[in-house]
């Protein structure tokens, strides 16, 4: 449903921060946001303010950060539903140790504002630091008496029995007119917490919404969701290696976790491992806490990649199993390859991949900019190009890789390896979803979606389109 149109007093407003925006003058923006301007207002000043700070040279950057005193974050007036997004543009535009004190500032203010300690957990999420967000749950719980910031806060760390209940509860009574981000969020987290019945029928409840079609593809995956249960258990060696016995004897496949959220751990890849232990399949899940892509190896396990190679070779072989696979979710989908290179891997099957992680992709690719960031002082540019590793290898590797034709981002990384030898590109056609897993297995399941991505056949270039 469309917004009513502004009045002429909101326009004035609207205009204003129009002309603020288009001086650039950030400082006099921020200054000019104010309680009493309407919520529609508001709405328009915060998104100009978001994209200014997902956009912004260093410069811009900081004549925001300058503005950004912990009364000006108040005044803005985030909806809980906002803060992911605007955490994620902060981190994009400001030095993390700034960030961080700025919070903090804000929370002495404000400590039981839920949008604050909602900023603060994306924050020290993305930092890893799990141990501080426990922190400011137990000293601040009044902050997570609103249900949805409970819930963002069940993204990185367990509920307790009472939190738990007030959870399902307040999710089995969602109104219909919530967002879509907040039920798909409410369905997986009732499945990683073992609500599996409960978010079977949300996700029902929502099939065939007309906002989006996220929900069929969710639903597929849970109520064909194979009946084994491969017992999970560490390699012994480090955390950030995972195996998940099955009796196949297939091979292993070896799972890269992307830039997924810290917190979420095994639980999150439940459901997946269930399908691949139904193909035969052993599940190796490696994780880079550091977010270095295991471009320095596997922290905790081995520091190089030659080093990490040889390691899950050895724990490949001590399984008793000689063939291996790889497979990645967005940015573990570069680890996929890189690994499936110098594991001489049969295939590789990657989902929303980027190519390119280097300082190339800045003015495409305005997603996770502070981990590219990141890697790109650790790295050098052909480090960072996945077109750099497939020639320096002489044997191809079987890649599949599904990505959603809506999704410019996605389009552009997979069009850049697309007519590379052994390169297979499926376009999910009238998807934009990042979620290209759960798109790919709409109106099949997911153990085919698997099962033909690691086929044994070579394949050569092609493009197919999905209806």
């Amino acid at each position: 449903m469309n917004s009513k149109p502004l009045g002429v007093q909101q326009r004035e407003q609207a205009k204003r921060f129009r002309e603020l925006a288009a001086a650039k003058d950030w400082p006099g923006y921020i200054a000019a946001l104010s309680p009493d301007h309407d919520e529609p207002v508001k709405r328009i000043a915060r998104s100009v303010l978001r994209t200014a700070l997902m956009r912004s040279k260093e410069g811009i950057a900081d004549d925001i950060l300058v503005g950004l005193t912990p009364d000006a974050i108040l005044a803005l007036e985030l909806p809980l539903a906002e803060v992911r997004g605007y955490a994620e543009a902060l981190m994009h535009a400001h030095d993390m140790e700034r960030l961080e004190a700025l919070l903090a500032d804000a929370a002495e203010v404000a400590p039981d504002d839920p949008v604050i300690a909602g900023l603060q957990l994306r924050l020290l999420g993305r930092l890893n630091r799990i141990g501080a967000i426990r922190r400011i749950m137990r000293l601040r719980p009044r902050a997570f008496e609103n249900p949805e910031a409970l819930l963002a806060a069940s993204d990185y760390v367990g509920m307790k029995s009472d939190d738990h209940e007030r959870l399902v509860s307040y999710l089995e009574d969602l109104p219909a007119e919530s967002g879509t981000a907040i039920k798909l969020q409410g369905i997986r987290w009732l499945y990683r917490a073992g609500e599996e019945d409960r978010a079977v029928l949300l996700a029902r409840r929502y099939r065939g919404n007309a906002e989006t079609s996220d929900f069929d593809g969710i639903l597929d995956m849970l109520t064909n969701v194979p009946a084994c249960q491969p017992r999970l258990e560490a390699s012994g060696l480090t955390p950030n290696v995972m195996v998940g016995h099955s009796e196949g004897d297939r091979g292993a496949l070896i799972f890269f976790n992307g830039f997924g959220i810290p917190g979420r751990g095994r639980s999150e890849g439940s459901v997946l491992d269930r399908y691949i232990s139904d193909l035969g399949l052993t599940t190796i899940t490696v994780k880079d806490p550091s977010h270095l892509l295991c471009l320095k190896g596997i922290p905790d396990f081995a520091e190089s990649i030659e080093e990490a190679a040889a390691g899950l070779r050895e724990i490949v072989t001590d399984l008793g199993l000689e063939k291996i696979y790889t497979m990645g979710g967005s940015a573990g989908g570069y680890s996929a390859v890189v690994y499936g290179l110098h594991l001489r891997a049969e295939a590789a099957l990657l989902f929303g991949s980027p190519t390119d992680c280097g300082p190339g992709n800045a003015n495409v690719d305005f997603r996770a900019q502070v981990v590219a960031r990141k890697l790109q002082r650790n790295f050098d540019t052909a480090t960072l190009d996945m077109l750099s590793w497939l020639d320096a290898f002489d044997d191809s590797l079987p890649i599949t890789h599904y990505y959603s034709a809506d999704n410019g981002i996605d389009s552009w990384h997979a069009a850049r390896i697309a007519d590379r030898p052994g390169v297979h590109s499926i376009a999910l056609k009238g998807q934009a979803s990042h979620q290209v897993m759960v798109e790919a297995a709409k109106g099949r399941t997911l153990g085919q979606v698997l099962r033909e991505g690691l086929s044994l056949t070579e394949r050569g270039r092609s493009e197919t389109v999905r209806r």
